[in-house]
Formats: structure tokens, C-alpha cells, sequence
């Protein structure tokens, strides 16, 4: 049986910083100029923002809390545990799977870096969260 006594709050940090590892990811600070290059968009041309940051943060919402069910049911309670499962999930299934994806539509490597690297970032930095804050 799947146990749901997570911390929420811990849950809702993770995920307000998910959303502010992808702002700031994606802004010109970092990779947006180059990533807006890659996939040939300007950010007039991206569609409704209002509507995008409400998926975002649903989709950021549910894998923190997948995670954090993960990161509690293995008992991993130390930063660099969480840390390590984060590395080991991405590693063993989000970069994995959109690799392939990437190479079969012919997609720049880089621009997969990119959106792997805020996917790497994420998943250390929030299951060194889950696993710390109980």
C-alpha cells in the first residue's frame, strides 16, 4: 500500500522550486537565448503563458510528489541519498527515454542537454529536499 504521509510542505517547496530552477533556466541568464534559437521560437511565439504555467506547475507538482513517495517508500534520508536517487532516476528513465526521442526526430543533442540538464538539476535538488525535510 502506498503510504501518502509525505511532508506538504516539503512537497510545495520542492515544486515552487522547481518552477523557479526552470525560470531561471530558461531565461537569458542561462540557456533561453540558445534554447529559443534551437527550437526555432521567440518567446511571442510561444502560446499562452497563463495556460503554460498552469502545466507546468501541475506536471511540477505531481513528479515531486512521485518522487517524494519515492524517495520516503526507500527510506533515504540524508541530502546526498535523495541526491543520488534523483541522479539514478534520471539517468535510468528521463534522460534515457527522451534521448531516443531526440535522436529518432533528428533534434540538435544539445538542445536535449539543455532540457536534461534542468531535468538533472531538478530531481538532485528535490530529492536532496524530500529526503531532508520529512
Amino acid at each position: 500500500m502506498v503510504d501518502l504521509n509525505l511532508n506538504w510542505w516539503a512537497v510545495l517547496f520542492a515544486t515552487a522550486l522547481a518552477m523557479v530552477i526552470g525560470m531561471l533556466w530558461y531565461s537569458p541568464v542561462l540557456f533561453g537565448k540558445y534554447w529559443q534559437k534551437l527550437i526555432g521560437k521567440k518567446m511571442k511565439d510561444m502560446g499562452d503563458p497563463t495556460a503554460s504555467y498552469v502545466a507546468t506547475t501541475a506536471t511540477a507538482l505531481l513528479q515531486t510528489f512521485v518522487l517524494g513517495l519515492l524517495v520516503y517508500g526507500l527510506n533515504a534520508t540524508t541530502a546526498s541519498d535523495g541526491a543520488a536517487f534523483g541522479l539514478l532516476l534520471w539517468v535510468g528513465i528521463a534522460a534515457t527515454t527522451s534521448l531516443s526521442d531526440y535522436v529518432f526526430a533528428g533534434r540538435p543533442l544539445v538542445l536535449w542537454a539543455i532540457n536534461q540538464g534542468y531535468y538533472l538539476v531538478l530531481l538532485m535538488a528535490n530529492g536532496a529536499i524530500l529526503a531532508v525535510w520529512r
